[in-house]
């Protein structure tokens, strides 16, 4: 099942998931930037049944397991959207946008965006953050 996010209120381009499935007290914050949401619609998806079990975090050289806790992708809106495409969701985005969860200091969090390996999310104040520019990542933590 796939949910369409509303923002989080209309003077802001911030979305909330309000809870992961695997996880329903985490929340997760899509921070697209100015005036981007009038571009992107964000959508919460199921977590596939065939995510790895386990990922090569940057800066790893081994792979490490992971618990994803939720899954979300961007869609371009219908003014602006390529209606070619077999997947509607943007594998990349036109520019980098904050993903936030909150987070325990002694997990690490990670964002997977395909292939084997995932990128550490930064952690601090009891939330992890990243930049990136991914259009249709998974959110884990390895313990």
């Amino acid at each position: 099942m796939h949910s369409r996010i509303k923002k989080k209120d209309d003077s802001t381009d911030e979305f909330e998931i309000p809870k992961a499935p695997k996880k329903p007290d985490r929340f997760l914050k899509i921070k697209l930037g100015k005036g981007k949401s009038a571009k992107y619609d964000v959508w919460q998806k199921e977590i596939p049944a065939d995510a790895p079990s386990s990922v090569t975090i940057e800066g790893d050289s081994t792979p490490s397991p992971v618990t994803w806790f939720n899954n979300y992708g961007l869609k371009l809106r219908k003014d602006h959207a390529n209606t070619t495409k077999d997947d509607p969701y943007e594998e990349t985005v036109d520019h980098k946008y904050t993903v936030e969860v909150s987070a325990e200091a002694e997990k690490r969090f990670v964002i997977h965006t395909g292939g084997s390996n995932a990128k550490p999310m930064t952690v601090s104040g009891g939330k992890a953050t990243l930049k990136l520019n991914a259009g249709d990542p998974l959110v884990g933590h390895s313990p």
